[in-house]
């Protein structure tokens, strides 16, 4: 009786430490597939740069999983989205990779003329016509943002 009883709780044991190991791994998949994805169509970092050289017209939303201020616009964006379906046409191109590399990451920021994440550039015929981003300075102003995008989406998002 005494060998059925170890047995037993070595078995319970082991079914709480999976279950503990689960919900860690399920907590890390959510944090790499932030829920902007189900609300925007992504493009990669290459295909941005495609786009930009056929000059095609886009506002595209520069972002990171790992950017906290990312994290509470996308739950505010994504409200402004299911009242404003036009916004899906809004691409989100996840940076993560370039960020980790901070020489890349000035160049990029340099480039594109932002100063940080979360950042939305508006591409007319493949040339910056406008951007919004994070400042140091003043961080992320939701309310200035989306004045900026009613005015940006009338032609870059309407046209393509």
């Amino acid at each position: 009786m005494n060998i059925c009883k170890k047995s037993l709780n070595v078995i319970m044991m082991l079914f709480i430490l999976f279950n503990i190991c689960a919900c860690k791994n399920e907590n890390k998949i959510s944090e790499s597939y932030p829920k902007i994805y189900d609300y925007l169509d992504s493009i990669t970092i290459d295909t941005f740069k495609n786009k930009i050289k056929n000059k095609d017209t886009f506002i595209v939303y520069v972002g990171r999983p790992t950017c906290s201020d990312c994290e509470l616009l996308d739950d505010r964006l994504i409200s402004n989205i299911e009242e404003d379906s036009s916004l899906k046409k809004i691409l989100y191109m996840n940076i993560t990779i370039i960020h980790e590399n901070k020489s890349k990451w000035n160049d990029f920021k340099s480039t594109y003329n932002i100063k940080g994440t979360p950042a939305f550039i508006s591409i007319k015929n493949g040339e910056i016509k406008s951007n919004y981003s994070w400042t140091k300075e003043n961080g992320f102003d939701f309310e200035v943002f989306m004045e900026w995008i009613k005015k940006e989406k009338q032609d870059c998002l309407y046209e393509s």
